[in-house]
Parts: structure tokens; C-alpha cells; sequence
């Protein structure tokens, strides 16, 4: 049989056992494979009590997780899609609005801009400069966008 396969395309050798698996008797399905292994385990646990198994794992078990092994996201903000409030996006339109329209993104030059004022601070102080770089390209890609339709 199996010269008789490596001679069928893939996908139609696919497509036949699994006709053969819908036309299967079900009074057949509980007899064991004819190779004397046995029959695949059944499901016995319900998920409900996977999820009780889960988190009720004692410490000295090592094996299992605990509750304790689940760690929060440490800045509350990356839990929604937008971190950025509209003043603070719109602010860093109004300030670093050149680069957005044309020109080099520059971490040293989107600080230096930021640090000249109190509130560019503020936004320094709570996002990581990484971020803002990724906000300023993300508002260019927006740009292009809005020009090419």
C-alpha cells in the first residue's frame, strides 16, 4: 500500500482517508486498531476542573503553576490599544509634526525636542523612547496614507 501512495499526489491521498473517516461505520469506532495498540485515552477532566487543578497548586509541587506565576503587565496603560491620550498625541503632532511629514524619526532629536518643555517632559518621563518613535511612525504611515487616496 504504501507504493501505492508515494505514487498519489499528497493532497488527494488527504482528501481520501479523510472520506474514509466520514463513511466510517460507528459501530466500528470502539474496536481497537489493528495492530493490537490500544484505543487513544478519552477526555475525563472537564476544563472546569482543569482551571481548579491550575490554580490550586501547592507550593511544593514544582511541577504545576500557581496563581502567583501570573504577572500583571507592570504599566497599567499597555492593557488598553491606545496608551497615548489625544492631548498627548496631539502634542507630539504639534512638536515633532516635521518628522511625521518628511524627514528622519531620531530618537536624539524627538528628546531634545520633548525636553524643551514641561509637558514634552511629562511624556518623556512616562513613555519609553521607543514608544514615541513608534507613535511618530505610525502617525507617518497614517499620513501616507490619507495622501495616496
Amino acid at each position: 500500500m504504501t507504493i501505492l501512495l508515494c505514487s498519489i499526489w499528497t493532497l488527494r491521498v488527504c482528501n481520501r482517508v479523510r472520506s474514509e473517516w466520514r463513511q466510517r461505520d460507528p459501530e466500528y469506532e470502539e474496536v481497537e486498531d489493528i495492530s493490537g495498540n490500544p484505543a487513544l485515552p478519552e477526555q475525563t477532566e472537564s476544563f472546569g476542573e482543569k482551571m481548579d487543578r491550575f490554580f490550586r497548586a501547592r507550593p511544593s509541587d514544582t511541577s504545576m503553576c500557581s496563581s502567583s506565576d501570573v504577572v500583571a503587565p507592570s504599566n497599567p496603560s499597555y492593557i488598553s490599544k491606545n496608551i497615548f491620550s489625544d492631548e498627548e498625541r496631539k502634542y507630539l503632532l504639534r512638536v515633532c509634526g516635521g518628522m511625521v511629514r518628511g524627514g528622519i524619526i531620531s530618537k536624539p532629536a524627538v528628546k531634545q525636542l520633548l525636553e524643551k518643555t514641561d509637558e514634552g517632559k511629562e511624556i518623556l518621563h512616562k513613555f519609553k523612547i521607543e514608544q514615541l518613535i513608534n507613535r511618530l511612525k505610525y502617525e507617518r504611515r497614517l499620513n501616507n496614507r490619507q495622501k495616496s487616496t
